[in-house]
């Protein structure tokens, strides 16, 4: 398989156009090539808005750690960062694998038993904080 200049993939000598009008008999650079330009500008705005959210939530996590606990504000944050990189690398790596068995069901799957492990995790912890 072969990316194109024109936005045109090659597979086995046959060129294909991924855009949302593939028909086969477009001349190469045509209404594709524009489609392309702006699946890609879309990919760009989409990655700088999700890095603009993990900030935000980086940014409300550590105010909340703060605000509780401000005189070992270093400790707290070093923390928290020790722990979410790790986390961060086996979620990387844990999606990788799944989409690699099962596509992108799998992954959402893999998402959901990690939201289910925190959200059982908080309970959990929520419970031995009420105990006398």
């Amino acid at each position: 398989m072969i990316a194109n200049g024109d936005g045109s993939v090659t597979f086995n000598g046959n060129a294909y156009w991924p855009s949302a009008n593939p028909d086969p008999q477009q001349t190469p650079g045509g209404p594709h090539l524009g489609a392309v330009t702006a699946s890609i500008a879309s990919l760009v705005a989409g990655v700088a808005l999700l890095d603009l959210v993990v900030q935000a939530v980086h940014v409300s996590s550590q105010t909340t750690l703060l605000a509780r606990h401000p005189d070992i504000g270093s400790r707290l944050i070093g923390g928290y960062i020790v722990f979410y990189s790790p986390g961060n690398g086996l979620g990387a790596i844990g999606a990788t694998a799944c989409f690699a068995r099962g596509g992108w069901f799998a992954v959402t799957l893999l998402g959901g038993r990690f939201a289910s492990a925190a959200l059982a995790f908080w309970r959990v912890a929520l419970s031995a904080c009420r105990r006398p």
